[in-house]
């Protein structure tokens, strides 16, 4: 959370109780079942799955969808849409 004027600080939540006021990353540890600890000597292996969240995030996903599905979805000729609109 961060309030006008104020240092950035970092601070961790489950977002029940606090309102997002601007950036937020998040981490999820995907680990395989029984497994317990994170392997630290691999990367990119999927153990740890990590992204960004903005306080907008519905605004970012209808741009998303609007500027890059959107168009790929026109492109696929009416035919092999079948029975959908």
């Amino acid at each position: 959370m961060r309030e006008a004027n104020a240092d950035p600080s970092l601070f961790i939540t489950n977002g029940e109780n606090e309102r997002l006021k601007d950036k937020a990353v998040y981490f999820i540890r995907n680990l395989p079942e029984g497994k317990k600890s994170v392997e630290l000597t691999e990367s990119n292996d999927n153990q740890v799955i990590f992204g960004e969240l903005s306080p907008n995030i519905l605004q970012q996903l209808n741009n998303t969808l609007d500027m890059g599905y959107q168009p790929m979805i026109e492109l696929i000729p009416k035919p092999d849409w079948g029975s959908c609109e």
